[in-house]
C-alpha cells in the first residue's frame, strides 16, 4: 500500500478541530480513527516490507540481521502508537487534559512512521483496462441477416 495513509493521522486531527460544544470530541474521535488507520496500513506496509528484506538477504545470517536492525528500528514505531493511544484516551476521559499533547502524540507518530518509511512513493496513476472489440465497449456480435441461411456447423 503506497499511499500516504500515515499522514492521514495528522490531517484529520487538523481538519476536524471545531469549536462548541462536542468540538473535542469530535477531534479525538477523528484522530482515533486516524490511529487506526494509519495502524492497519502500517501493518500493510510491515509485512511487505519485512517479505522484501527476506527476499533480499543473501544468506540466512544476512535476512536475520537485515530483519533485526528493522525490527529495532519498528520498536520505535510501536512504542509512538502506545504514546498516541494513551494521549488520546487520557484526552477523552479527562477533560482538563490538554488537546495539544494528544495531538503533539498523534504528529510525533506520523513523523516516525514517515522516518522509518522514508519519502512516500506517489501511488501509480490508475491505468484503464483495455476495450473490448465493438462500439463504446459494447461487444458487437455479428448476426446473420433475416431470410438467410447461416453457414453449416464445421466438421
Amino acid at each position: 500500500m503506497r499511499n500516504a495513509a500515515h499522514q492521514l493521522i495528522f490531517v484529520i486531527a487538523l481538519l476536524s478541530s471545531g469549536s462548541g460544544c462536542g468540538g473535542r470530541q469530535h477531534t479525538l474521535s477523528a484522530s482515533m480513527l486516524g490511529v487506526d488507520a494509519a495502524g492497519v496500513a502500517f501493518t500493510t506496509w510491515d509485512t511487505e516490507h519485512q517479505d522484501a528484506l527476506v527476499a533480499s538477504a543473501t544468506s540466512i545470517a544476512d535476512g536475520q540481521a537485515k530483519l533485526g536492525e528493522y525490527r529495532a528500528a519498528r520498536a520505535k514505531i510501536e512504542a509512538a502508537f502506545a504514546v498516541a493511544y494513551r494521549a488520546l484516551a487520557a484526552a477523552a476521559l479527562d477533560k482538563d487534559s490538554p488537546m495539544k499533547a494528544a495531538l503533539d502524540a498523534v504528529k510525533a507518530l506520523d513523523e516516525a512512521i514517515a522516518s522509518l518509511r522514508g519519502p512516500l512513493e506517489p501511488s501509480p496513476a490508475p491505468t484503464k483496462p483495455p476495450r473490448p472489440p465493438g462500439v463504446d465497449g459494447v461487444l458487437v456480435t455479428p448476426v446473420p441477416p433475416v431470410g438467410l441461411p447461416s453457414a453449416p456447423p464445421p466438421p
